[in-house]
């Protein structure tokens, strides 16, 4: 017996189906079996069955395919238990078969295809598609295979499939259903070994060929079919206003009569979006005639949301007597900049549903998405960052494990082995991984040391000169694992000097606390050149389970949560090695092919994870799963990604000849909307990306959004158009559709002080000070107060570790060359000993190109060399500094000094910093006045140079500078060596204060192409509140500066 029971609303017929399960079956140990589409439709039914009777128990949740397979094996002979043709095993299958065809005749496409580059990954990429055809075909085209299987046809595909077929037997589905249909309308179906009782629930598009089945199969037992139906009305006859326009000019071409007045369009919405479920309802009304039962229920309510769902539940058309009304926030449009935006509208507006909605829960909220994928990283940053007064508890499905766990997305890295350069951003990215650390016996607090080591060694990408040689590159072994390692082992294990060993320059400075780390990251670096070999070599599907299992064993040491995760990873390569050996345990697959295969394996959202979990479930759009919920939120319904339009090969021949009931992606996109639209209890929310984040250009929603809009005649009076960023003032004045909950935007900051220390701290004892310490306060003297008094380190901008070896030099490269060019000239070192130093350094880039550009830093520092020499005099020993400056000891060393005065150099531009420092030790060089040595001080630059002459009241003017030092420990001090000595010149040259001053200031805030003393992070958090450049700042240049300058020579 077949009964159909139709209902618009999911929870009136899952109560007539508890009212049909409190009818005991005959057996009390029998389960009942319960076919739904998917795992989410199974949750939410057995949860509704639980609260309806307190319990729901001995309950099967089959899905159509594996119930189907059961009721073929129940009733035929030589079924197996697994179905053969699986959509994996043809895969495999395929995969092997394929190249022993293509030179057949018809094989001329897919050899086309598979001829030039990459051909095993063209191959396995073909082999998957022609699977998923097959798959398809045994079920929409079950009479197509049985005629190729009958050599009627000798096209390619027929003939591919008849290799399956003498591999894999005939047993496959489209045989066994031909049987079945056979077997039943012969009278020969065996009740007794059916269940006595079978529910179909919640199904709204099914192949046809299953719907013989059931209805076969209800001539033996009892089939209960719940469906959800949109309407109450015969609604087979309508068709949308655009095919019918289409038909009408159609006919008009063909000069046929035009017989559109047969059709109807009903309700547009209905009409437009419902080709998926009129069909299925079709093809219901041409089975055998069912015992039916209506469970219709008008609406509950008033609002614009309850008027659309009753217009499409009484196919009427409300356009017909004017405009449906105002929103009344029942159906909600909004229009964002970002998926980020749109996440963050969200949850603005799911607070103020709780707000507003009696009694809601978080359970009955549901937010769907074309791909949740794309907004998990944003639900992830709002929804789990939401401080608790405003947190809203939640849970993302349908994430593949990839995706939402690290240390399968490491696994997946790790295949990639043989195509990777081994940089060292991936070498620090797989360090961040705790798995991993442990393994290799590495605390987190070493990243940043490790990170260190490897910027200080050159280290950028390779193992090593044979690797790079493997790439079809030089085999310069510079800036390589090898090379970087080897320079730190050796840096630890011999004493520090400059010179080479084995072809090294050992990077000292490794404590002995931190040899483990240095063990661990070798150990790391070695196993990643082993598996990145042993990765690349083909394998047979048992040789790489087996392979995979030791890489994840030799990686990672997960803990108890992780042990999941890895255990279904190692799940997931159990089921790769089997199906692939069912093909041909001896076929030899390469890493590419692996690697692609297991990563869409892990891609797949794992069944049923974190869905209806008694939180506000993020999800995707999936047929068959539009379960009632207070709230429905769409997510992302953007003109381009919705509905998803995936187009077919150019061989599928389904596409090539459609039939009523065959599955259509964009058809399926267009009634999950439907679907969501009357699964919505309270509102209905949609979000799109309406505005273009970089020029705020419009974009357009959906063209079901837009048909939608159509229908409710209200243009974009009901899209809410939300700021570009979340601390926008409309986001906090009034109680709009942009209203926001998120305070953090719109606190007040706290009163801001005049200035950082708003009055100087206590001043410290001092009996005295290092010239070291006072030419370092003056070198940066915020940074100074900052760190010496404060105990204040601020994080400047970490700097991205580098991948590429040296192509060139500048900047700090190009200077610390020509740093140790010029040291090299002093000590006498030719230019061929100086260039394997630098090489075995690091720090030139590779071949020809290197030897050029050291040659030019040689050349530049060549000159200054000889001035150098030319200026060095006698060299004295270090003079000790031991000064009385008012009260304070000044004390410290003089050097390099010789008979001709104190010489410091600098390879590169003379900066302010530079002169300040030589004009500080020449004060005190003055100060001392030592017997035999000239009282001038020098620092040579590349092209320029300070010199200062004797100095009458030496000790007098380094009063001034102690007294600034003091001053400075005590509140920030408003000196900045470039602009206030650039300041000071101007002055020298008799501008006035008042027009040096802003010049000053101009130059503190810099501008687009320079930056300025401001940008600096301690000036920027000593300064805050006040800019520095006034009176005080003036005075205290005039003070330091103009002496050095009156004293420097021109």
């Amino acid at each position: 017996m077949l009964r159909i029971y139709h209902g618009n609303r999911l929870e009136d017929l899952m109560e007539r189906l508890a009212g049909l399960l409190d009818s005991p079956l005959s057996d009390p140990l029998a389960p009942e079996i319960l076919v739904v589409q998917n795992q989410g439709m199974e949750t939410w039914l057995s949860q509704q069955l639980a609260l309806r009777r307190g319990i729901a128990a001995n309950l099967e949740f089959p899905l159509p395919a594996t119930f189907v397979w059961r009721v073929l094996a129940s009733q035929l002979n030589d079924v197996p238990e697994e179905n053969p043709f699986n959509g994996e095993r043809l895969l495999w299958v395929c995969l092997d078969l394929l190249p022993g065809l293509l030179e057949r005749p018809g094989f001329e496409l897919p050899r086309r295809y598979l001829s030039g580059p990459d051909p095993e990954r063209k191959a396995y990429q073909l082999a998957k598609r022609v699977a998923d055809l097959f798959d398809q075909y045994l079920v929409y085209r079950h009479d197509e295979i049985l005629r190729w299987e009958a050599g009627e046809e000798d096209h390619w595909q027929a003939q591919l499939w008849r290799a399956l077929v003498e591999r894999l037997g005939t047993r496959h589905r489209a045989r066994l259903l031909d049987e079945f249909l056979r077997l039943a309308d012969g009278g020969g179906l065996a009740p007794g070994r059916l269940p006595e009782r079978v529910v179909l629930f919640g199904l709204t598009s099914q192949p046809p060929v299953y719907l013989a089945v059931w209805e076969r199969l209800a001539r033996a037992t009892d089939l209960h079919l719940f469906v959800p139906n949109p309407s109450l009305a015969y609604w087979g006859d309508i068709e949308s206003e655009r095919t019918l326009a289409r038909l009408r000019a159609h006919w008009a071409r063909s000069g046929r009569p035009d017989i559109s007045t047969y059709y109807s369009v009903g309700n547009p919405l209905l009409a437009s979006l419902g080709k998926v479920g009129r069909d299925f309802h079709e093809l219901l009304q041409q089975l055998t005639p069912p015992e039916e039962e209506e469970l219709f229920r008008e609406p509950e309510g008033a609002r614009l949301l309850h008027q659309v769902q009753g217009d499409i539940l009484n196919l009427f058309d409300r356009r017909e007597i004017g405009e449906i009304g105002d929103g009344d926030g029942s159906i909600q449009i909004h229009s964002c900049h970002s998926p980020l935006r749109e996440v963050q509208v969200l949850h603005d507006r799911l607070l103020e549903f709780f707000e507003t909605l009696p009694g809601l829960q978080p359970r009955e909220v549901v937010v769907m998405a074309p791909n949740i994928g794309n907004y998990a990283p944003a639900v992830e940053a709002i929804f789990g960052s939401a401080p608790e007064p405003r947190f809203i508890p939640w849970s993302v499905a349908d994430l593949g494990v990839s995706a939402s766990e690290p240390l399968a997305q490491a696994f997946l890295d790790l295949l990639a082995l043989p195509s990777s350069r081994l940089t060292a951003s991936e070498v620090l990215g797989w360090l961040e991984l705790p798995a991993l650390l442990r393994r290799f016996r590495l605390p987190e607090s070493a990243l940043e040391r490790m990170r260190d080591w490897i910027t200080k060694s050159g280290i950028r990408w390779g193992g090593d000169g044979r690797e790079r040689r493997e790439l079809d590159l030089p085999a310069d072994e510079a800036h390589s694992w090898q090379f970087g390692l080897r320079r730190l082992l050796l840096g630890y294990a011999l004493p520090e000097r400059k010179e080479t060993f084995a072809g090294y320059l050992p990077l000292p400075g490794i404590a002995g606390s931190e040899t483990p780390w240095l063990g661990g990251l070798h150990e790391l670096v070695e196993c990643l050149r082993h598996w990145r070999k042993l990765l690349a070599l083909p394998a047979t599907p048992e040789g790489w389970r087996d392979r995979l299992n030791r890489l994840l064993d030799g990686f990672f040491d997960p803990l108890e949560p992780e042990r999941y995760l890895i255990q279904e990873i190692r799940d997931a390569l159990g089921h790769f090695a089997e199906q692939a050996a069912l093909a041909n345990p001896a076929a030899l697959l390469g890493p590419d092919l692996v690697r692609e295969h297991l990563a869409a394996e892990l891609d797949r959202p794992a069944r049923g994870r974190r869905f209806l979990a008694g939180q506000v479930t993020f999800c995707n759009m999936v047929p068959m799963r539009s379960i009632p919920f207070r709230v429905v939120c769409l997510l992302g319904m953007n003109d381009a990604d919705f509905p998803r339009n995936r187009r077919p090969p150019s061989f599928d021949l389904m596409a090539a000849k459609p039939r009523r009931g065959d599955r259509s992606l964009r058809e399926d996109d267009r009634y999950l909307f439907l679907e969501a639209l009357l699964s919505a209890r309270d509102v209905f929310y949609i979000s799109y990306q309406g505005r273009d984040r970089r020029d705020n250009e419009r974009r357009l929603p959906s063209v079901v959004v837009s048909e939608f809009l159509d229908y409710l005649k209200h243009d974009r009076s009901l899209i809410a158009e939300h700021p570009l960023q979340p601390f926008s003032p409309d986001c906090f004045t009034g109680s709009g559709p942009s209203a926001s909950y998120a305070e953090e935007w719109i606190r007040p900051a706290p009163p801001a002080s005049p200035c950082f220390v708003p009055e100087p701290l206590p001043p410290l004892p001092m009996e005295s000070l290092g010239l070291e310490e006072l030419i370092a306060f003056f070198r940066h003297p915020a940074k100074y107060f900052l760190q010496r008094r404060l105990g204040l380190y601020p994080e400047e901008q970490e700097t991205a570790i580098e991948d590429n070896e040296p192509f060139g030099l500048a900047g700090l490269d190009a200077y610390q060359v020509r740093r140790e060019c010029l040291e090299d000239q002093l000590g006498g070192q030719d230019a061929g000993q100086a260039l394997a130093l630098e090489r075995a350094a690091g720090l030139l880039p590779g071949g020809a190109l290197g030897d050029l550009q050291f040659q030019e830093q040689w050349a530049k520092t060549g000159p200054l060399a000889e001035r150098i020499k030319a200026l060095a005099g006698d060299q004295r020993t270090p003079l000790e500094v031991d000064l009385d400056i008012g009260g304070i000891r000044l004390q410290g060393r003089l050097h390099p000094l010789s008979d001709k005065g104190l010489l410091l150099y600098r390879p590169a531009k003379l900066k302010a910093e530079q002169r300040i420092e030589l004009w500080l030790r020449h004060l005190a060089l003055n100060a001392l006045n030592p017997p035999g040595v000239d009282l001038v001080s020098r620092c040579l630059a590349l092209d320029d140079e300070a010199v200062y002459g004797p100095v009458a009241d030496a000790t007098g003017l380094l009063r001034p500078w102690i007294a600034a030092f003091r001053e400075g420990m005590n509140v920030p001090l408003p000196f900045f060596p470039a602009l206030s000595l650039d300041y000071a010149e101007r002055r020298e040259k008799a501008e006035a204060r008042e027009k040096a001053l802003p010049r000053a200031s101009k130059d503190w805030f810099g501008n687009d192409y320079t930056s300025g003393a401001s940008d600096d992070i301690h000036n920027r958090i000593t300064f805050a509140g006040r800019e520095p450049i006034d009176d005080a700042f003036a005075d205290l240049a005039e003070r330091l500066l103009m002496p050095l300058l009156a004293q420097e020579e021109k």
